[in-house]
């Protein structure tokens, strides 16, 4: 079925202590729609989760959630995140005992258009 966008788990890891999960990269050729992310914390007292993007370009990790979790809940993130080939999606805990999921969709062919680059000048504010 090579071609055919399918949804499909993108990255499942459980923290042992505070810190990264590995990267899911979106391969050469494909194009990732990061879709959902499900946190289920497992420990005492509440633990700051986050995901991130890291896009070869730029440094720095930027979030697109932040959120806590606490023992026996469930927090989530749904919508749209699209990965370029060579981009990646990261989730991190501050404290072991924290399961994360994510899922999404990869998509046969590089992206359609470049993405922007060039730096625009500051616009002065409306009056």
């Amino acid at each position: 079925m090579t071609g055919i966008a399918r949804s499909q788990r993108l990255l499942a890891y459980e923290f042992t202590a505070a810190g990264f999960s590995p990267a899911f990269t979106s391969p050469a050729g494909y194009v990732t729609l990061v879709k959902s992310a499900y946190f289920s914390g497992g420990g005492p007292g509440p633990t700051n989760v986050q995901l991130s993007i890291l896009v070869p370009e730029i440094s720095g990790a930027p979030a697109f959630f932040i959120g806590e979790s606490s023992d026996s809940t469930i927090v989530t993130w749904q919508g749209w995140i699209v990965l370029n080939p060579g981009d990646a999606v990261v989730a991190y805990a501050a404290a072991g005992v924290t399961i994360v999921v994510i899922s999404g969709a990869i998509l046969a062919g590089p992206n359609q258009f470049p993405p922007g680059t060039r730096q625009l000048p500051t616009l002065e504010p409306h009056r």
